[in-house]
């Protein structure tokens, strides 16, 4: 399980795109595939006039016995997942994730307004790091032991600022990993000061993590699309 926390104060209106079309129960599968290949999306929002039907996935759609027959006949294999113009990004994410789809429709007053894709919230999430420098520290600690607030009063005690952290919980023990980002490549100072409070920096990550990123966040895209 991951809990993430960081100042993002962003409704999904923010990030609406219409680019690609919906499909309606009469589409072929052939032609739903032909829109997935050209719009480069493993999933199609299925619409029967204003009435919303699901989110169809590619492998759904390939596993048809007939491609040339409507896909209506496969339609309760459709997600039933959207989200309201007003939610919060955060939520958006958990829904991303414990889903595992690429898009998510998003509807005012019962009125589809157009989709999300997991590729724009995360790089969204990502400008909170785009004008500063950052390291990354990761704590060992209990569930009961774990307080952001006393870990940041220490950074912030060594010029620190927090900019974001990331939760990992562990299902089959008490332990508990917190990745935090801090504004800062030299960590040094904060890393005594935390195991001096008997914080257990297990690993320290310096801002050149970030050459990486662009690789692993596209092996994560194409991991949601599957």
């Amino acid at each position: 399980m991951f809990v993430f926390n960081t100042i993002i104060f962003m409704q999904l209106k923010e990030l609406l795109k219409k680019d690609i079309p919906t499909i309606n129960p009469d589409t072929t599968g052939n032609m739903a595939l032909l829109i997935m290949e050209e719009y480069k999306t493993s999933h199609l929002i299925v619409l029967s006039e204003i009435d919303f039907k699901g989110i169809l996935s590619h492998v759904s759609i390939l596993e048809m016995e007939d491609l040339t027959k409507p896909i209506k006949t496969i339609l309760s294999q459709a997600k039933n997942i959207s989200l309201s113009i007003n939610n919060h990004v955060c939520i958006a994410l958990k829904t991303f994730s414990e889903n595992k789809i690429s898009m998510i429709p998003i509807f005012q007053d019962k009125k589809y307004v157009g989709y999300i894709t997991i590729a724009d919230v995360i790089y969204k999430i990502g400008e909170s790091y785009q004008l500063t420098e950052i390291g990354i520290l990761t704590i060992e600690c209990t569930l009961e032991d774990y307080s952001l607030s006393e870990i940041s009063r220490l950074i912030e005690q060594n010029k620190g600022k927090v900019i974001s952290s990331l939760l990992h919980i562990d299902p089959h023990s008490k332990n508990v990993y917190v990745d935090v980002v801090i504004n800062q490549k030299n960590l040094t100072r904060i890393i005594k000061s935390l195991n001096r409070f008997n914080w257990n920096v297990i690993e320290t990550y310096d801002g050149s993590v970030m050459e990486n990123l662009d690789t692993r966040f596209d092996s994560f895209l194409r991991y949601l699309n599957t």
